[in-house]
């Protein structure tokens, strides 16, 4: 269903559908690799670096969809990629 609807154009909206698909895809090959089978952390970075890659597809967006896989998915935030406060320099 989720390829039909993202295919169609129907008014479901495709960014969830583009991150789901990207993490069921690599949810399989994951469990193809010994390498991510056991180790928890790097099937995080696996299914970070594959809703990255559905935000990227769906927003056309390569560089928004890395940021997102930072801030939301990833175990790194904004705040150590960037530590300045960057609400507080508004004149």
């Amino acid at each position: 269903g989720l390829m039909l609807a993202v295919g169609a154009g129907m008014m479901v909206g495709k960014e969830g559908p583009c991150v789901h698909l990207g993490c069921c895809m690599a949810n399989l090959i994951s469990r193809l690799f010994s390498k991510y089978r056991g180790n928890e952390g790097k099937k995080r970075e696996l299914m970070s670096s594959a809703a990255a890659a559905g935000v990227a597809v769906a927003f056309g967006a390569p560089v928004g969809g890395v940021l997102f896989s930072l801030e939301e998915v990833g175990a790194m935030s904004l705040k150590q990629l960037y530590p300045l406060p960057l609400g507080k320099h508004v004149m």
